[in-house]
């Protein structure tokens, strides 16, 4: 007989939920409900949208983050060479068999335009033309010096900024466009707290961002997008020389065939997390969610395997940036990932590579915890590379983390069953330890008896992780 775990009340969400703003979730209310039901990540997509919304709505999220006092991390989504429609004055109809228009000019008539001027060049009779992450589908009839011709044959309505795909041809375009530079610049100066790369398909992609960042004295996470089929012939040493992966389904669904994107996504998820890595799972996981208040089954099991297959995050896109449910969304993303995690089928686990002093630290910590009946594992963490070391292991109960530095707060809580706090630096590990405690001890998560686990170090600096302790709240 199968049987269902009970669920009980206020178990925490321990996927991370990345939810990306846009015009249906930028109204302080509706934000306010989206933080308060789960949303841990925002993401800013830099594809859409001018510097002076994306500034209201940096601020918007830390004014609410700070009012409900629940850390929220912001993550940058550079658009990188994507190939897009130019905007339109209202979305176009293109019929089955009809004859249109795609120009790099936007003088000549034409149903489409885009600003991609390489395109003539490009594509030949014959090729397609993918629109929208496939959902629309153009055949090349003739090409101009401007303009090509082409057949629809797959009908659908084309709307504005949307994405183009040439799967016949071989593009090679700098994956850091000059775009790129001048929102990244905005962005640092605007304090994000994660980096997206878009189209990733060389590990030096990273180099021009990593000298951004060190210019400015900062240390952010880069997470890279894996949406073309070449960045898989690198993924080991990509993996190696950026903080995370994304697995974008989007555009690696279009360019792959679709019966290959699940094996992809797990060894992908696989590679990342055994090198410590953050991981993210992406496009389309709830889309029906856009235009309706519960998602079909199958959007379901999507949300509940790439749980088991072991991101760290699940993303929503569409969903909460122009859906009609955006907290629904939340909502939902919240319900089947916990099912997920409190399943007996949940038993993800990873042999990290590389292996180090702090993982022999963390794994033990991950293996007593499961031994005993501990309520918390609580870390203290200059740089947080110990409590991402540490969700790796899928603790069984929550991971309190503590640090001094406000970035690493915001950082950390993308982090699988992490939630940060700030506290003030300290001369000693054991003062340290004893604001953690007081602060546990104020909001009512810890009770006198409580068993925790520790993790700190000898000395409260970077890099000092050597310490372990069962302790018992007095």
């Amino acid at each position: 007989m199968l049987e269902f775990n009970d669920i009980k009340k206020n178990v925490r969400l321990r996927t991370k939920i990345v939810a990306t703003i846009g015009p249906a979730s930028s109204d302080e209310a509706v934000l306010t409900k989206m933080i308060q039901k789960g949303m841990s990540i925002a993401r800013l997509n830099f594809s859409h949208g001018s510097y002076e919304d994306h500034k209201k709505t940096l601020e918007l999220i830390r004014k609410v983050s700070k009012k409900l006092d629940i850390p929220v991390a912001i993550l940058q989504d550079l658009s990188g060479p994507k190939i897009r429609l130019s905007k339109l004055e209202k979305p176009v109809e293109l019929k089955k068999n009809a004859i249109i228009k795609l120009s790099i000019d936007d003088s000549v008539e034409a149903e489409l335009h885009t600003e991609f001027v390489l395109l003539p060049k490009l594509v030949k009779k014959n090729d397609t033309i993918l629109l929208d992450d496939g959902y629309l589908e153009l055949q090349v009839e003739s090409v101009g010096i401007k303009t090509v011709v082409c057949k629809v044959k797959v009908p659908g309505i084309a709307k504005s900024n949307k994405g183009i795909n040439l799967p016949n041809s071989s593009i090679s375009i700098s994956v850091f466009t000059e775009k790129d530079r001048k929102d990244l610049e905005f962005g640092l100066k605007n304090k994000i707290d994660i980096i997206a790369m878009s189209f990733v398909d060389s590990p030096d992609n990273i180099k021009p961002i990593r000298e951004m960042t060190k210019k400015a004295g900062l240390n952010i996470p880069v997470i890279a997008k894996i949406e073309r089929p070449v960045a898989l012939k690198r993924i080991e040493k990509i993996i190696d020389a950026f903080d995370g992966i994304m697995v974008a389904r989007g555009d690696l669904g279009v360019e792959v065939d679709p019966e290959f994107v699940p094996i992809i996504q797990k060894k992908l998820l696989d590679m990342a997390n055994r090198k410590n890595k953050m991981t993210i799972t992406a496009t389309q996981m709830l889309e029906s969610m856009i235009n309706n208040p519960r998602p079909t089954r199958a959007e379901a099991s999507d949300v509940s395997n790439a749980i088991f297959d072991g991101s760290d995050a699940v993303m929503l896109s569409g969903e909460t940036a122009m859906g009609k449910y955006p907290v629904k969304a939340i909502e939902m993303m919240k319900r089947i990932a916990i099912a997920a995690e409190c399943s007996s089928l949940y038993n993800y686990s990873v042999e990290i590579t590389n292996f180090e002093s702090t993982d022999a630290i963390v794994r033990g910590a991950a293996e007593i915890a499961r031994e005993l009946n501990v309520k918390y594992i609580l870390v203290y963490s200059f740089t947080g590379n110990t409590a991402l070391k540490l969700s790796k292991y899928r603790p069984p109960c929550p991971v309190h983390a503590f640090s001094s530095q406000e970035r690493v707060i915001e950082k950390m809580n993308a982090y699988w069953g992490v939630y940060p706090f700030q506290i003030p630096q300290t001369g000693s590990t054991f003062e340290m330890i004893e604001k953690g405690m007081e602060l546990l001890k104020s909001k009512k998560l810890v009770k006198k008896g409580d068993s925790v686990i520790i993790i700190s170090g000898m000395s409260p600096v970077k890099g000092a992780t050597n310490m372990l302790k069962v302790s018992e709240i007095s």
